[in-house]
Formats: structure tokens, C-alpha cells, sequence
């Protein structure tokens, strides 16, 4: 299973725009004129060996203007307080680049031995 928590922050407001199970559903939420912050499980390994790593999000879409921008470093600051457990983070702009099997490779890439496949 996979868990995601999804939301933005703006200045000392901090909105929950959703969660739920299923990694695929926060994607669209990530819109492209606003700064906002993803944190999901993800379940990364083989057959062999199965682990439950977090990934946290830094979403600053492609429309959010240079001086709103600047704000990142101060809300991922605040964020990185929060979500304190993470084996990796992802800095995107476009929703491409977060799919689920490209999060899974970064996170394999990130975290340690991929084992492959066992042929008992």
C-alpha cells in the first residue's frame, strides 16, 4: 500500500488538500502557480526483499512567479520540521517527472542494493 499525504503552504497557512492510498491520485493535484509539499510511502524492492520507504515532494510549478519562488527555501525549512522521516526528496516543476516508477527508481538510486529477481 501506498500512503500520501498531499498539501500547500502559503506564508504561515497551511492547507490539506488531500490524502488517501494511492500515490496516482496526488499527482493532479500538484497545480502549476502554486508552491505546495507531497509526502507519500512507497513500497520500493524486489521479490526478494520488499521495503517501505517515504518520499517527500517539493512542488514549485512552472506559472509560480520569481519572488513567490524565493519562498521555497523558507516553507521547505518549515516542512522539513514536520515531516521529519524521508529517504528521499524530489524538487519538481513538472508532474512528469514524479510518476511513480520514476519515484521508485530515485528512491532504489537513493536507498541502497536492489537485490533483482530470485529464481527459486
Amino acid at each position: 500500500g501506498i500512503n500520501a499525504e498531499y498539501g500547500k503552504q502559503w506564508y504561515q497557512r497551511r492547507v490539506l488538500v488531500g490524502q488517501g492510498d494511492d500515490y496516482e491520485n496526488m499527482l493532479p493535484l500538484f497545480k502549476s502557480d502554486e508552491l505546495m509539499f507531497g509526502y507519500a510511502k512507497v513500497v520500493v524492492g524486489d521479490d526478494m526483499s520488499k521495503r517501505e520507504k517515504f518520499v517527500m515532494i517539493c512542488w514549485s510549478g512552472g506559472d509560480v512567479g520569481l519572488v513567490k519562488r524565493g519562498k521555497m527555501i523558507t516553507l521547505r525549512a518549515e516542512v522539513d520540521e514536520i515531516f521529519t522521516q524521508r529517504a528521499k526528496v524530489i524538487e519538481a516543476s513538472d508532474v512528469a517527472d514524479l510518476t511513480l516508477e520514476s519515484v521508485k527508481d530515485q528512491l532504489i538510486k537513493s536507498c541502497g542494493a536492489a537485490y533483482g529477481s530470485s529464481t527459486s
